[in-house]
């Protein structure tokens, strides 16, 4: 399945059904080099910060353009500065895998000091009554995130909650996202969401012939069954409240399903840019219109 695409289309109908007066504030945290969640935000009517510790130039035209406040900071358990794992894709420097775990399957021996922030101390920074969205996808660590939201008052937790799992490598190969430390975190994320009485979830896949599917997460024996052992990177969407049960999931998903088994062999698809999303968007409106 074409993770971002879908997850666009997805978003673009589940936020205005939760907040359908734009009240909350949506967050994009780990905004990386190419598919831009906080302008999508933006374009739909949301007040929406972006958060990234190493922005491109072309985030911050973006920012600097739609009035979206990016803060170019990581969000961890520590606030002050900590070390920042530099990515690379084919030999070259790509920023859109760094991460603060060293032993990511994405970065490089080489590393830079970025500011960082805790989530409670961003929510500080900023007036917020309501969080519709937040976005976390920060390269093996969105643990450290969602871990957080524990610490928050529950009249601000986010409606609608979209974080990243896997990369890398195939579930099966227990390498990349998958290795056995990595994935017990991402575990672990669905029991806090769960425990925080979050109800349902989507998972979207960018596995080939992959149908995105709503689960009860009160339902669920284990949260390991939802992933099958071919799953190789992708999204979970989050709500605390059952709309996502009645989405018409074919309808808005099956134009995303990928027949193309080498478009899943990584994490990284850099041919998203903004001129495509632009074009995602301009669709989903007149889909949905």
């Amino acid at each position: 399945m074409h993770v971002e695409e879908c997850c666009f289309a997805l978003l673009s109908h589940i936020l205005p059904e939760v907040d359908n007066d734009r009240s909350g504030l949506t967050i994009d945290i780990g905004v990386g080099t190419f598919a831009f969640y906080c302008l999508l935000f933006k374009q739909l009517g949301f007040t929406s910060i972006a958060v990234e510790p190493v922005p491109n130039d072309e985030l911050k035209q973006i920012c600097d353009r739609e009035g979206i406040k990016l803060w170019e900071s990581c969000i961890t358990e520590t606030d002050g500065m900590v070390s920042i794992y530099m990515g690379t894709w084919k030999g070259s420097e790509n920023t859109n895998l760094c991460s603060t775990r060293s032993d990511w399957w994405g970065i490089e021996n080489k590393s830079k000091q970025v500011m960082s922030m805790t989530l409670p101390t961003l929510l500080k920074q900023e007036i917020v009554n309501k969080i519709t969205c937040m976005k976390i996808d920060i390269e093996g660590t969105e643990i450290d995130v969602i871990n957080q939201l524990l610490d928050i008052p529950y009249t601000l937790l986010p409606l609608v909650l979209m974080f990243e799992y896997g990369g890398g490598d195939l579930k099966s190969s227990k390498q990349g996202g998958w290795t056995p430390n990595i994935y017990s975190s991402t575990l672990k994320c669905l029991e806090i969401l769960k425990s925080l009485d979050y109800k349902e979830i989507i998972l979207i896949d960018s596995a080939p012939e992959f149908s995105a599917k709503v689960y009860n997460l009160f339902s669920l024996h284990s949260f390991d069954e939802i992933f099958p052992e071919y799953a190789n990177y992708g999204n979970i969407i989050a709500s605390r409240d059952r709309i996502l049960s009645k989405l018409d999931l074919d309808r808005i998903t099956s134009k995303f399903v990928s027949t193309n088994a080498n478009n899943t062999s990584t994490q990284l698809n850099t041919n998203i840019n903004i001129n495509i999303l632009a074009r995602i968007l301009n669709k989903i409106k007149r889909y949905f219109s």
